[in-house]
C-alpha cells in the first residue's frame, strides 16, 4: 500500500500576536503541524499497523518546516518530503493543490492520499477535494474512522452532521480527508526521536517537480487577502 500523507504547518495558535496595525501577526510564532493532519498521520499509521504500507509525509515549507517531517518519521512514516521553493509562497489551496499534485505525480503510482479535513490557520478545507478532482479519484470527507480495507476498497465512517455519521465504501486509489480529533495520535519514543532527527529529508524544488511557477504560490493563487483587522468592540 503507498500512502502519502500532506502535512500543513501553521502557526501555533495558543500564542497569537495581534497588532490593531497588523492584524494577526502569524510570523512571530513557531510553525506546528496542523492538528487534524496529525490525526491524518495516525490514520495512515493504522493502515500500516494492519498491512505492509509506505508512508510519505509531504508538507510545503521552508528549512524550519523540515522539523514537521521529522516528527512524521518518528511517529512511523517512511520518509518526508520538503517542497521548497520562494515560488510557493502564499499559495492558496489552488496553487498548494496544483503544487502537491505534481510532487506526487513525480512519487509515482499511489493507493491513497489522507489529509487533514480542514486547517485551523484557514478552515477551508480544499486541498484534499482539488487533488481528488486533480487525479480523477474517488474522495470521502469529514472522516472520523477506518472500517475496512480489502480488494482495493477502503470503508470508513464520516461526519455528516452535528451528532449524525454514514458509513461509506470508496474504490482506490482515492483521497482521504479525516478530521481533527477522531484518533489519538500515537507518541513517538525518545530512541524514535533521536533516530528521526538524522534522517534525511528530500527537498524538491519548483524545477525538480516541473511546475510552472505562474501557477505556484501567490501568482497562481485565486485568492487575494488585502487585509486582516481586529473587529472594533
Amino acid at each position: 500500500m503507498k500512502i502519502i500523507v500532506l502535512l500543513k504547518p501553521i502557526p501555533d495558535l495558543s500564542n497569537i500576536k495581534i497588532s490593531k496595525g497588523r492584524g494577526l501577526v502569524f510570523e512571530l510564532n513557531p510553525r506546528i503541524m496542523n492538528p487534524a493532519d496529525r490525526n491524518a498521520l495516525e490514520f495512515a499509521l493504522s493502515i500500516k499497523d494492519k498491512m505492509p504500507s509506505e508512508i510519505t509525509a509531504i508538507t510545503l515549507g521552508d528549512e524550519k518546516t523540515g522539523s514537521l517531517l521529522k516528527e512524521a518519521i518518528a511517529m512511523g512514516a517512511d520518509k518526508g518530503i520538503l517542497l521548497e521553493d520562494a515560488a510557493f509562497a502564499e499559495g492558496d489551496g489552488l496553487a498548494n493543490a496544483y503544487v502537491l499534485s505534481l510532487a506526487i505525480k513525480k512519487l509515482g503510482s499511489f493507493d491513497l492520499i489522507i489529509c487533514g479535513n480542514t486547517a485551523e490557520d484557514d478552515t477551508i478545507g480544499e486541498v484534499g477535494p482539488r487533488l481528488a478532482e486533480i487525479f480523477n479519484v474517488e474522495q470521502a470527507t469529514f472522516v472520523t474512522a477506518l472500517s475496512s480495507i480489502l480488494d482495493k476498497k477502503i470503508n470508513v465512517d464520516r461526519l455528516t452532521g452535528v451528532d449524525s455519521h454514514s458509513n461509506i465504501e470508496i474504490d482506490m486509489p482515492a483521497v482521504v480527508a479525516v478530521n481533527k480529533d477522531s484518533n489519538k495520535p500515537r507518541v513517538p519514543s525518545a530512541i524514535k526521536i533521536m533516530k528521526a532527527a538524522k534522517a534525511e529529508i528530500i527537498k524538491w524544488s519548483a524545477q525538480d517537480i516541473g511546475a510552472d511557477t505562474a501557477k505556484c504560490g501567490a501568482a497562481g493563487s485565486a485568492i487575494r487577502i488585502t487585509n486582516t483587522f481586529v473587529p472594533e468592540g
